[in-house]
């Protein structure tokens, strides 16, 4: 425990002494003595220092004394001894009045104590402090290394850690989800939470049973290693003041980091074959599909087919910051916990990985109806999860039927974000079968080709609406949406029904004939592709 002036006090040197000022500071923290021998000891006062003196230096100089406590508090010294009766009777009462102002303590020395004996005791019982700290950080480190060189797991080391600092602990990861817990600690009324995320790990928040910790009581410490954050290390009902502890924590910090490095590795160097896999798939390597199913159980993944693919990619321009949020997602998992809610399903179903800048997610389909609808409703809960914190798009394929069919509809995937990103600002879901036309419209290099054909199809009608602004375009798209129902039409465009008839006798006025169904069809593309042309000239 760190050593305050109010344990000073304790010493045998210090049983004369009195404490007349700044008692709220007796909780200062005590590092070494400073015997005051010269006047400007200001210069030479180190941090945490607790001064002993007779006056007698400065005792003839008005100005020192009138600032020696001022100069000794904006020093973060500790506090001040002084021996009364030889060279001064009494404290001036204007430092008395400055130390309690400051929370300064000064403490009265009795005129017989010897201060260099005073000053050698406290040394020795800072040292030995120090030297007991050394030797619980010693036998921390000890037991802990042997459990790490035997290949013990975490939770074994959580429970060693806790036995031996006789305190509960937790051990949190980046994004403050539950790793692992002490025995002492019963999981199921047990609850974490941030107050704020932007505060990050200080504004956390622990419930265990009855009683609620904050960032005030408990000792939290970061395990890193090699630039990579792993974990936050807790100790619950740790005082932030006790050298022991704080040391502890420290060095099971740093060997939990070599744990979570070492399993890190070994999982980088796993997923790089992983990926390497994946990969191959789908740039169509000429595996056979047994040989493709064989080789996905070696990293882990029982491929079933049909299986979907989601490209989940990000569009924040700062290509550093991106690769970050990609290893956040990736390492927080929750893409799996979704998937696996959402599928009442196991890791082993799906699979994510990254490839080419993006997220790709293989989903089995398998007896899911209307599969569609399915991994639209999952793209909407990633987005509803990840959202807030990234800018993110989700393209989704069709479902693929066998592992030679991986590329194309890979494309189909990545084709999905591309639209949806074209089409839309925000963040996004698109789905292969909803865009399907305009995938067919970006392979035409030619623009020219395409706005010929819109001014054709759709030129009086364009010229008209910016002419008298009636939403003709929009009107005709309404009727073809609702299969030419007038009432649902004018429903959806939140306008009269007579409004709707006026529109209609101008759109026939204007050439549209509504009951050729060829033309319909040759409108709702030139629709499409005037939506994409009028995206690339905005952009």
């Amino acid at each position: 425990m760190a050593t305050i002036v109010k344990d000073i006090l304790k010493l045998k040197g210090f049983s004369g002494a009195k404490v007349v000022a700044g008692e709220n500071g007796l909780i200062n923290i005590v590092k070494k003595a400073t015997l005051m021998e010269v006047p400007d000891i200001g210069e030479f006062l180190e941090e945490n220092s607790l001064i002993i003196t007779t006056l007698y230096p400065i005792i003839n100089n008005a100005e020192a004394m009138k600032s020696i406590i001022p100069k000794s508090s904006a020093a973060s010294a500790a506090g001040i001894c002084i021996k009364t009766g030889r060279y001064i009777e009494t404290i001036p009462e204007s430092m008395l009045k400055q130390a309690n102002e400051l929370n300064f303590p000064i403490i009265e020395i009795h005129s017989d104590e010897n201060l260099s004996d005073l000053a050698s005791e406290i040394i020795k019982f800072s040292l030995d402090q120090h030297i007991s700290a050394l030797q619980f950080q010693r036998e921390v480190h000890n037991q802990l290394m042997n459990m790490f060189l035997k290949g013990e797991n975490v939770n074994a080391m959580i429970d060693s850690f806790s036995d031996l600092v006789d305190h509960p602990v937790i051990l949190l990861d980046v994004d403050t989800n539950l790793i692992s817990q002490s025995r002492s600690i019963d999981k199921t009324k047990l609850t974490i939470h941030l107050l704020d995320k932007k505060v990050g790990i200080d504004s956390l928040v622990v419930k265990h049973e009855d009683k609620v910790y904050t960032s005030e009581d408990f000792i939290n410490y970061s395990i890193e290693a090699q630039a990579n954050k792993f974990a936050y290390l807790i100790l619950l009902d740790g005082d932030k003041k006790n050298r022991n502890l704080l040391v502890a924590v420290e060095e099971a910090s740093l060997l939990l980091a070599s744990v979570f490095y070492k399993n890190h590795a070994v999982a980088e160097k796993e997923r790089n074959f992983q990926d390497s896999f994946i990969r191959d798939i789908l740039q169509g390597t000429n595996y056979s599909q047994l040989v493709t199913i064989e080789k996905a159980k070696i990293y882990g993944w029982e491929m079933e087919f049909p299986e979907v693919i989601f490209v989940l990619k990000l569009f924040n321009k700062n290509e550093l910051t991106k690769m970050r949020d990609y290893e956040k997602i990736l390492h927080s998992q929750i893409i799996e916990n979704i998937l696996k809610r959402e599928l009442i399903t196991t890791n082993k179903k799906i699979k994510v990985t990254y490839i080419d800048g993006s997220l790709v997610l293989f989903v089995n389909v398998a007896f899911i109806n209307n599969s569609k609808e399915k991994m639209k409703a999952i793209g909407n809960s990633l987005i509803r999860k990840l959202g807030d914190d990234y800018p993110i798009g989700i393209g989704i394929s069709n479902p693929v039927l066998n592992s030679l069919s991986f590329p194309a509809t890979y494309k189909e995937a990545k084709d999905s974000w591309f639209i949806g990103r074209k089409l839309k600002q925000a963040c996004f879901v698109s789905h292969y079968d909803d865009n399907e036309l305009f995938s067919v419209i970006k392979e035409v290099q030619d623009t020219k080709v395409l706005d010929k054909y819109v001014e054709r199809k759709l030129g009086d009608i364009l010229a008209y609406d910016q002419k008298v602004n009636m939403d003709l375009l929009k009107t005709l798209m309404a009727l073809i949406e609702t299969q030419f129902n007038h009432k649902e039409a004018a429903k959806k465009l939140f306008i009269h029904y007579n409004t709707l008839r006026y529109r209609i006798n101008r759109l026939k006025e204007l050439g549209i004939n509504i009951d050729d169904g060829l033309e319909i069809a040759e409108i709702v593309l030139a629709h499409h592709i005037n939506m994409w042309t009028e995206i690339d000239r905005r952009e």
